[in-house]
């Protein structure tokens, strides 16, 4: 049999589901045992207080443990949050990445526009060759829709590229990529 004045009271707290019961007790190995469990499942605390204060803090800890079956709802609140966010976060990488890839083309295409008249510029007889450079240095996912005119007057050389992107966008249909490079002769 205890005796009355070895007994203290003891916050119990199961850890795998973290229900907490207040338990008055010899030891706190009793304590778990009051509670039915194992010493080592179990994290115990000692309190210090008066026996009125402690079957408060009893009664509250009861009430708490009342609440996680009112709370059922909100265990899938995470998984629907996520279901929502997740598309949406998806969406901003891919549009990221097109974004990088449509001004990377358009990167090169001024590139070889420019590479293209300054080459047209020192080679006057030579204006066939002029978009056949501008095509071969542009580095591009698809040359085939590369396009290219080079306009020559006295004073200059003017070459204009166009590129129609293989990625388009839905909302905003097919998006053609343009560059012009205007050189002195």
């Amino acid at each position: 049999m205890l005796h009355p004045e070895r007994e203290r009271w003891y916050r119990v707290i199961l850890r795998a589901t973290g229900e907490a019961a207040v338990v008055k007790a010899a030891s706190a190995a009793e304590a778990c045992a009051h509670q039915g469990w194992m010493v080592g499942d179990c994290f115990v605390r000692t309190l210090y207080a008066q026996p009125a204060e402690v079957e408060e803090e009893a009664r509250l800890l009861r009430q708490m443990d009342d609440l996680p079956a009112d709370r059922q709802g909100e265990k899938g609140q995470a998984l629907a949050e996520a279901a929502i966010i997740l598309p949406l976060v998806c969406a901003l990488l891919i549009g990221a990445c097109v974004v990088g890839i449509c001004l990377s083309d358009k990167a090169s295409i001024d590139f070889a526009a420019r590479v293209a008249a300054v080459w047209a510029a020192g080679h006057p007889g030579e204006e066939e060759q002029v978009c056949d450079k501008a095509i071969a240095s542009a580095t591009v996912s698809d040359p085939d829709a590369l396009g290219c005119s080079a306009t020559w007057d006295n004073v200059s050389v003017l070459v204009e590229m166009t590129y129609a992107e293989p990625l388009s966008f839905p909302w905003a249909g097919p998006l053609v990529l343009r560059s012009r490079a205007l050189v002195p002769r």
